[in-house]
């Protein structure tokens, strides 16, 4: 039998509803429905892989509820199917009047994903009523029940309801096999968040178990009830913000990471002691076991019914699942090891501590705040110095921070420009002189510019959010401007771009995109697809660039390697790399193309050559990098290249280097053996030639006509 390992509640951000219920908790806040529906942060695909069960450490469940109709997110459906196919157990909250997409829900899932959701319906029976919609309802119900889909039927009591009860208890009986659950209403208005009637707690509790619902008796029972026990909610049960992409403990307890941080393992860590009023949701989080010596009815027992044919509303496979707790699949501490734990909690959470990191924070944010402030100063300062030329180029976003083959970058560009436009004037914008706030401010000098040119490298995409979100602003503000992408690695995690950067993307009307490696066919067939844009595909820029001298003396191994966000190899790997230099009495340096400087734009040549000059003198580099490669083929060094997480090394390999001798593309680390590093060494050093591609120059000219 299946078991259940942790227990995940999802905030769908959807904050829209097509009821207005008047003993809603949403509709108790202020600003309730008004914020429509909001962007996964990752997709549905990257969430499941997230949450995959070898990063979570078995199946798990997952509660899917928004601040309104969840079903009326485009990606819920996408959701549903990655969870179900990874194994997980699943459930939606709905108001059940949705037909067409449950019916597309239920499609989508194969037998064995349908055994895996469960669907809770929430039961509004006098809305349903008033707009004669109960048919519609109870058609769904069914649908999900045919369909082998468990489902529950619930309703939250409230006092306009009381009149209605007997006839309710018809219809579910002669509709459903047996009576609904009932859960509990709260008031999220009152500092305790009490129950939501003017009934006193005993008539409540009076009116409502004739429906015999464990599921009520269980919620009013544990209802204003301050927990004191020591709970693992941030071990056995988490809390995710699909929109922000966060994950915490618990509805209170703190922030634990990040769902967009895939190459970090999730952090699991117990809340200890509970700071809400009590658990209003403990139907679900104590019954699967956060709190392990509280004696509790199962998920299974609170949320199935057996009707009056025999049959359950839950399937077996659901059954089996929900009557298993986390707390017999995970870690419990022992009485004095919670003691500990709680301990060193106190003392974190001590008020000098916490004053410590609130003075830490504040200064976080005033930095930022700063930092925001002298970017606008200086794109003030930058944009007052221009000319009042016309016909000039806008290049937005060179580097002068110290990577190296950014700076490349940067010239290569400059000088291509220089080229073929001798007359045409460059004003450059860096990235830390573009706030986004400032972005629009660029209106008022953009009569002065033929086009804006985004500048080359791998940051558009999902990877680096902060040049990700200029260019956004870019096609959202100058959508009629003529727009041409320097050479670029257009990276979305599995493909997955949200639907408002597309519709950034269709509306733009000049829009000339150069790719540089094999993301050039997703981009022109799937990202651009719909739009008028003109995609092509040519070399990197910064091998338009010649340094190569086959006189250089070289000697040694140059390993150039990443430790960053895009990096794929192992922590190993330089200890394997140096046991092989040390077999070959190779000397090995490790190098990296990153330096934690800022560069004025007219030192900006000289100090990328600096840095150039090892791999002017190794004899064989090897690399991560993509510019790793790119620098010693301009360079004229052997070079042994391994991949990144966007795939743009191999990509440009196989696209541009293949034929390259010189170049040896490793699959993988193991591929990085004595034998290849003995014939790698024993190529010369060699003269480059950047002619080769002058066809794709050429193009690039044209586009900046």
């Amino acid at each position: 039998m299946e078991k259940i390992k942790r227990f995940i509640t999802c905030g769908v951000p959807t904050f829209a509803c097509n009821f207005r219920c008047s003993y809603c908790y949403v509709g108790q806040h202020q600003g309730a429905y008004k914020g429509g529906v909001k962007d996964f942060s990752v997709s549905p695909k990257e969430v499941a892989e997230f949450f995959s069960p070898e990063r979570t450490g078995g199946l798990c469940y997952f509660n899917l509820c928004a601040l309104g109709e969840t079903f009326l997110h485009p990606q819920l459906i996408p959701l549903v199917y990655e969870f179900t196919k990874e194994g997980h157990y699943c459930d939606v909250i709905t108001n059940g009047m949705l037909s067409n997409k449950i019916e597309e829900l239920i499609s989508a899932l194969d037998e064995n994903q349908r055994k895996r959701l469960f669907l809770k319906f929430s039961f509004h029976y006098l809305q349903l009523k008033e707009r004669n919609l109960l048919e519609t309802f109870i058609s769904n119900v069914n649908k999900a029940k045919s369909a082998g889909v468990s489902f529950t039927v619930e309703i939250t009591p409230h006092d306009e309801l009381i009149p209605y009860i007997d006839e309710i208890k018809n219809v579910s009986l002669k509709n459903f096999g047996a009576l609904p659950h009932i859960t509990v209403a709260r008031n999220e208005a009152t500092k305790k968040i009490e129950i939501l009637s003017k009934l006193s707690r005993k008539d409540y509790k009076k009116t409502w178990r004739v429906f015999d619902s464990a599921l009520f008796d269980f919620k009013f029972d544990i209802f204003n009830q301050k927990r004191k026990e020591f709970c693992y909610a941030g071990q056995n049960s988490l809390s995710v913000n699909l929109a922000d992409g966060s994950y915490s403990q618990c509805y209170c307890g703190k922030q634990l990471g990040f769902i967009t941080e895939i190459e970090k393992p999730i952090n699991f860590e117990p809340i200890g002691k509970c700071s809400l009023p009590h658990c209003f949701n403990g139907h679900a989080f104590l019954a699967y076991g956060n709190i392990p010596n509280l004696k509790t009815p199962t998920y299974a027992e609170e949320r199935d019914r057996t009707t009056q044919a025999g049959e359950h509303w839950l399937n077996k496979d659901c059954r089996d699942f929900f009557s298993t707790k986390t707390c017999d699949s995970n870690v419990q501490f022992s009485s004095e090891e919670e003691k500990r734990f709680l301990h060193k909690k106190i003392i974190q959470d001590f008020p000098l501590n916490k004053a410590i990191r609130k003075l830490k924070r504040i200064k976080r944010s005033f930095l930022e705040k700063l930092e925001t402030q002298k970017g606008e100063k200086d794109f003030e300062k930058a944009i007052a110095s221009f000319s009042n030329r016309k016909n000039k180029i806008l290049l937005l976003m060179p580097t002068n921070y110290g990577n190296i083959g950014d700076l490349f970058i940067c010239e290569a560009e400059k000088l291509l420009i220089k080229k073929y436009f001798p007359e045409t004037e460059v004003d450059e914008l860096l990235t830390k002189w573009l706030p986004l706030n400032c972005i629009k401010k660029l209106s008022q000098i953009i009569d002065n510019y033929r086009l804006i040119a985004i500048t080359g490298g791998g940051f558009l995409g999902s990877l680096w959010e902060e040049n990700e979100n200029i260019a956004r602003e870019v096609y959202k503000n100058f959508s009629d401007k003529k727009i041409v992408i320097f050479p670029q690695t257009i990276y979305y995690r599995n493909n997955y771009v949200p639907p408002s950067t597309l519709a950034l993307y269709k509306n733009c009307k000049n829009l000339t995109a150069f790719v540089r490696d094999n993301s050039y066919n997703w981009v022109k067939n799937e990202l651009l697809k719909s739009t008028p844009a003109n995609v092509f595909n040519v070399p990197d820029i910064a091998l338009s660039m010649n340094y190569s001298n086959p006189n250089n003396n070289r000697n040694g191994i140059l390993c150039v390697l990443r430790n960053d966000k895009e990096n794929i190899t192992g922590d190993d790997f330089k200890i394997y790399i140096s046991n092989l230099c040390d077999e070959l009495n190779e000397k090995v340096a490790m190098y990296d193309t990153v330096f934690p400087y800022f560069i004025k734009s007219g030192e900006r040549k000289k100090f990328a050559e600096e840095k150039l000059e090892p791999f002017l003198h190794s004899r064989l580099v090897i690399t991560n990098r993509l510019h790793g490669m790119i620098l010693s083929v301009v360079t004229g060094t052997p070079c042994i290249a391994l991949d990144n997480i966007s795939k743009k090394i191999s990509g440009t390999y196989n696209l541009w280097l293949k034929n390259n001798e010189n170049v040896f593309f490793a699959k993988s680390e193991k591929d990085i053996t004595k034998d290849v590093l003995q014939k790698m060494l024993s190529k010369p050093s060699y003269s480059y030639a950047p002619e080769q591609f002058e066809s794709y120059w050429n193009q690039i000219a044209e586009s900046l006509r």
